[in-house]
C-alpha cells in the first residue's frame, strides 16, 4: 500500500510517495493510541488563542473511527482521500487503520493533506 503525502508548509516533498511498510505489521489499536497521544501532546502545547483563531480541534480517535466508518465504498483499486485541516494525522491513521483490515485493499491510496499549524 503507497500513501501520498503533501504539505502546504512543504511544497517541495508533495508529490513524493511515502511508503508506510511497518503500517502492515502495526495493529489498527496500537496506531490510533499512537496517534491519540500525539493528539494530547500537541493539544497540550498548543496557545489556547492561537487554537481559536485558527479553529483548530484535535479528532479524538474514537470520533476520527467514526467519521471513517461513514466512508462509502472502500473495496476500490484507487482511493483518493483529501484532508484539509490534518492535525496531528487522527482522520488518516483511522483510514489507514479501516482500510488494513479490509478484505479487498486498493492497490493506490492517494493522500493529500493540508495543515496550517507548523506546531
Amino acid at each position: 500500500m503507497m500513501f501520498q503525502s503533501s504539505s502546504r508548509e512543504s511544497t517541495d516533498n508533495h508529490h513524493k510517495p511515502l511508503e508506510f511498510k511497518s503500517l502492515s505489521k502495526c495493529s489498527a489499536r496500537n496506531l490510533l493510541d499512537e496517534v491519540d497521544i500525539l493528539r494530547i501532546t500537541a493539544s497540550l502545547k498548543q496557545d489556547q488563542k492561537q487554537k481559536g483563531k485558527l479553529g483548530q480541534f484535535l479528532t479524538l480517535a474514537p470520533v476520527a473511527e467514526l467519521m471513517v466508518g461513514m466512508f462509502g465504498k472502500l473495496d476500490l483499486p484507487q482511493i483518493s482521500l483529501l484532508d484539509a485541516g490534518a492535525g496531528v494525522g487522527s482522520l488518516l491513521a483511522a483510514f489507514a487503520a479501516k482500510l488494513c483490515h479490509s478484505k479487498q485493499r486498493p492497490a493506490n491510496l492517494d493522500i493529500v493533506a493540508y495543515e496550517i499549524d507548523p506546531c
